[in-house]
């Protein structure tokens, strides 16, 4: 179990990545499966390719011997964002498994002998039911020993690809990057430009309706008479004071 050929290890990748050419990248992984000896779990595609949105789900099991060239064949076939492995040594469990298998059988052998040796039926029936048992025992661990050396023999991979108009650059100089925002930021111009054509085109018939709608408001609201206004009213001057005659100036008081 210590020794390095013995050990049960289980190898898993997860990958992340895209392509501005999906048909390609998806042949040269199909190939890349083939080539590999490998075989595909599971798949699921989504989008269309009108639109030009599809997204791709695999999981591949590809031999351990063959696990590394495979991982480098997926590098080739498109543009890797990131990936992630894990390897999980079940060395340990793997032992457990089958020490329980040699222990188990050999207590099926000598309830084999003992059945051989029964003389009466309870006994023979008694020990009947104990090897039932154990030889429900003996098909649980193997299924699981079995199970742990499919896992062990074939490495899992799971691959996620998306369509993109654009490669997101990785592992490029700041110059690089400032080049590539200003070319992205061009598509995206130019991309806006034509949904906006599109969209005038679709609703012409509503733009139409809502100008001649505008245009006969206007004229509308140009033929209406105009209110005359009313003359402001004649504000009456404040009465004039009464002139103050010679001697009838208040009198100082002491």
């Amino acid at each position: 179990a210590t020794d390095e050929t013995a050990q049960k290890i289980i190898y898993n990748a997860s990958l992340s990545m895209e392509s501005t050419d999906f048909d390609t990248t998806r042949e040269a992984l199909m190939t890349a499966v083939e080539a590999n000896g490998a075989w595909l779990e599971s798949t699921s595609l989504y989008g269309t390719e009108k639109d030009h949105d599809r997204t791709a789900d695999y999981t591949v099991r590809v031999p351990v011997g063959s696990y590394r060239a495979f991982l480098a064949a997926v590098g080739d076939a498109g543009s890797v964002l990131n990936i992630s492995e894990s390897a999980e040594n079940i060395t340990s469990s793997y032992i457990d498994v089958q020490a329980r298998l040699s222990a188990l059988e050999a207590q099926r052998d000598r309830l084999n002998a003992l059945a051989d040796q029964a003389e009466t039926t309870a006994d023979l029936l008694e020990i009947e039911s104990q090897l039932s048992d154990v030889q429900y025992q003996l098909e649980n661990y193997t299924r699981q020993l079995r199970s742990m050396d499919q896992q062990v023999s074939y490495s899992t991979v799971d691959i996620y690809l998306r369509e993109v108009a654009t490669l997101t650059p990785t592992g490029v100089t700041f110059g690089e990057r400032i080049a590539d925002a200003f070319g992205g930021g061009w598509d995206a111009f130019v991309g806006f430009l034509q949904g906006l054509v599109i969209a005038l085109v679709y609703l012409w018939p509503v733009l139409l309706i809502a100008a001649a709608v505008v245009f006969i408001l206007r004229k509308v609201w140009k033929k209406r008479p105009k209110k005359e206004k009313l003359p402001k009213p004649a504000q009456t001057p404040p009465p004039a004071e009464y002139p103050v005659k010679p001697g009838d100036e208040p009198k100082p008081k002491y």
